[in-house]
């Protein structure tokens, strides 16, 4: 797709003598143009010519009239959703335009611009929260852009953001405005599930002591496990110490001071 950022129209008829017709041609809610071309390989390639404000997108979302935003409604200025099976390629080749962002992160070069790009996608991630859809979720982006940001970021740089922070709620990654948190991967889980069928006792036990341990001391390098932590738990001294104990056997507890006079054991993850 060419995002054409301008609303010059002599802009977007050199844009599509240079790139090749395309049946299906849309003006922005802002009143810019969007070209559309079924994709041969291109990726994100912002502003590849300086002199000239269009931006190749590949690979992303895009979004359809007659969605709302800005205050505005994309319209096809020429053909309807009907046409996208005679899509044609691009003319420029791939190989000519400069690569641009991977699809998952933000772009360094336009991240760098005050910040509007992070301030914008940490309001994204908090929005996708409560969205029930993607163009949902762009409306509302959309309108935090013009309300939050100045100058407003441009109507692809929107979509991207919202794509994004769509992508990380549909996967369970966005944490946004959940406070904080102890993570785990799979092998952390796994460690603790017997390979012969036979489980530990205190294997159990082990494993919620991990979590609370690092849910305790999460910013410290080195800290104490005092015996004295089983009444708090509800536990024995014996049913703590054994935890403890199972902890340090599977290296989750490193030992950095071994216990000496009047001195406890220090611990370290």
């Amino acid at each position: 797709m060419l995002d054409i950022d301008t609303r010059n129209e002599n802009t977007l008829a050199d844009a599509i003598e240079k790139f090749g017709p395309s049946p299906i041609i849309i003006r922005t809610a802002s009143k810019k143009f969007h070209v559309w071309y079924r994709h041969n390989g291109e990726k994100r390639s912002i502003r590849p010519d300086k002199q000239t404000p269009i931006d190749i997108l590949g690979g992303g979302y895009a979004v359809a009239p007659p969605s709302n935003a800005n205050g505005g409604q994309y319209e096809f200025i020429e053909g309807s959703l009907s046409d996208l099976s005679s899509l044609s390629f691009m003319r420029a080749p791939p190989a000519q335009m400069p690569l641009g962002t991977p699809q998952n992160g933000l772009s360094e070069q336009v991240a760098g611009e005050g910040g509007r790009n992070d301030a914008l996608f940490k309001i994204a991630l908090q929005m996708a929260r409560g969205a029930t859809g993607m163009e949902g979720l762009f409306e509302s982006v959309s309108n935090a852009n013009i309300s939050t940001m100045e100058p407003p970021l441009t109507d692809s740089e929107v979509i991207r953001i919202a794509a994004s922070a769509w992508d990380y709620q549909q996967a369970g990654k966005n944490w946004s405005g959940s406070g904080r948190k102890i993570v785990k991967n799979f092998d952390e889980i796994d460690a603790f599930i017997p390979k012969d069928g036979k489980p530990h006792k205190s294997a159990p036990d082990a494993a919620f002591l991990l979590d609370l341990l690092r849910r305790l001391h999460f910013e410290r390098k080195t800290f104490f496990v005092a015996n004295a932590m089983h009444e708090k738990l509800g536990w024995s001294r014996k049913r703590f110490t054994a935890a403890r104990s199972y902890l340090e056997c599977m290296g989750k507890l490193r030992i950095v001071r071994p216990k000496g006079k009047d001195v406890p054991t220090v611990y370290g993850f």
